[in-house]
C-alpha cells in the first residue's frame, strides 16, 4: 500500500505480512535464507525488513541473511533541498521528494523511525551481508554512501557498488549498448555474484 491514501506503517506492515507468509511456505522455501531486495522505495524496506524488523521473525524460524538495495532511500530526515551531488543526473525535484514525504509520513516526528529512515537503524541489526547500490547522479546517494561505510563495522559482508555517469532510476530506460545498460549489467552481475557467492552456488 502507499500514502497519502495509505501512509506509514502501512507498507511496512504489509512487508511484514510478506514475510510472514513465505515463513509459513517452508515446504517451498529455504526460509533459513531468505534476500530481500528493492529499488528506491523498495530498497528503503528491503533494509528496513533486514534490519529492524529481522529479529521479529526469528520465532517463525525465517532468517534473513542478506539485504540488497539499490539507489535506496535510507534517510528521510533530511530536508530535499539539501540533498545534492556534483553531478546531477535527472534528479528528483526538491519539491516533489515534499511531497513524497509527505505523503508517507504526514507526522514529521516519524521520520525519525527506523521504520522509515534504516540509516538510523542500529548497525548491529543489519545481517551478515549487505549489498547496496548507488548512482553519481543521484541526490540520495550520499545518505545510502554514508550507510555503507557506517556498516563497514568488521562485523559483516557489505558490498558497496557506486555506478559513475548515472542517475536514479537509470536502470528502467536505459538503452542496449549505452554507458547506462553496461552499469546496470556491471550492478546485477555483482548481485548475482554476490548472492552465489552466500549461499555457495558457482557461475
Amino acid at each position: 500500500r502507499k500514502g497519502p491514501e495509505a501512509p506509514f506503517p502501512a507498507a511496512v506492515h504489509d512487508t511484514e505480512d510478506v514475510l510472514k507468509w513465505v515463513a509459513g511456505q517452508g515446504d517451498q522455501f529455504d526460509i533459513s535464507r531468505v534476500v530481500v531486495s528493492g529499488f528506491s522505495a523498495g530498497g528503503n524496506l528491503a533494509l528496513v525488513a533486514a534490519s529492524v524488523l529481522r529479529s521479529s521473525f526469528e520465532e517463525l524460524k525465517l532468517q534473513i541473511p542478506m539485504a540488497i538495495a539499490i539507489y535506496p532511500v535510507v534517510d528521510i530526515t533530511v530536508e530535499p533541498a539539501q540533498k545534492v551531488v556534483p553531478k546531477p543526473i535527472r534528479p528528483i525535484p526538491a519539491f516533489l521528494a515534499r511531497i513524497f514525504n509527505d505523503s508517507y509520513t504526514p507526522n514529521p516526528e516519524s521520520r525519525k523511525d527506523p521504520r522509515v529512515s534504516p540509516a538510523l537503524a542500529d548497525p548491529s541489526s543489519f545481517p551478515g551481508t549487505v549489498v547496496i547500490v548507488t548512482c553519481e547522479g543521484d541526490t540520495l546517494a550520499p545518505e545510502s554512501n554514508a550507510l555503507a561505510e557506517r556498516l563497514k563495522d568488521g562485523k559483516r559482508k557489505v558490498v558497496h557498488k557506486f555506478l559513475e555517469d548515472v542517475g536514479h532510476g537509470f536502470d528502467d530506460f536505459c538503452r542496449e549498448g549505452s554507458k547506462a545498460w553496461e552499469q546496470r549489467e556491471a550492478a546485477y552481475g555483482l548481485i548475482v555474484h554476490t548472492i552465489n557467492e552466500e549461499f555457495g552456488h558457482s557461475g
